[in-house]
């Protein structure tokens, strides 16, 4: 992972688009509620295919996610990247899906290549909602990926999203884990000028 912290955003996202047709979205922090029941799958409507599962998780598409999971579509099923439709949904804070697939059975705590988790990804968007969710559902809060031996806390920190960073803290993350650089929540958050981050972590015991 570049030192420059942002990469996590951009590299998914460009990764991503060149394996779905419509394209990367906007990453937009929709910060809806998420539903309480299922959406009724339209009478004689077509099984969404695998290409259109995966594309409507990343693109906020509620309607042909829940259809093919009512479908029988094998909710923990990967893309070609090896991405599951809650790492693709989380990343682009689409709560309402996010919600839906761990109803539906999604794992929590699956891992992609990089081994990343659907919190991992989720933390880097300024969505507190979708994290809460994630979790509520017991996403392991302090899980370290594969590459520099990020946590989601340290996503969160060096991205500057401060709702994340605290509902993160308020659930036990843990500040004081070291990546491999030496670096931690604190250290991203200060090299990034995340004045706001800084102060809650030096406070944080």
């Amino acid at each position: 992972m570049s030192r420059n912290v942002i990469p996590m955003r951009v590299l998914v996202a460009l990764t991503t688009a060149t394996l779905l047709m419509s394209g990367c979205g906007g990453g937009a922090d929709k910060e809806a509620a998420p539903v309480a029941g299922e959406m009724s799958k339209p009478e004689g409507a077509p099984m969404p295919t695998a290409d259109e599962f995966f594309e409507g998780a990343f693109n906020g598409r509620l309607d042909i996610v829940v259809s093919a999971l009512q479908g029988g579509f094998d909710v923990n099923a990967r893309n070609p990247d090896a991405r599951t439709a809650l790492m693709l949904a989380a990343f682009n804070s689409h709560t309402e899906i996010v919600a839906q697939l761990l109803a539906h059975g999604a794992k929590v705590d699956d891992r992609d290549p990089a081994e990343r988790t659907a919190l991992m990804y989720a933390a880097t968007t300024a969505s507190h909602q979708t994290v809460k969710v994630l979790l509520d559902k017991k996403a392991d809060i302090d899980a370290v990926e594969g590459g520099e031996k990020w946590t989601p806390l340290m996503f969160a920190a060096a991205e500057g999203h401060v709702t994340v960073v605290e509902l993160l803290l308020a659930q036990g993350a843990n500040a004081d884990i070291i990546d491999d650089d030496g670096d931690t929540a604190l250290s991203f958050a200060q090299k990034n000028g995340h004045a706001e981050v800084v102060a809650i972590l030096q406070k944080s015991p």
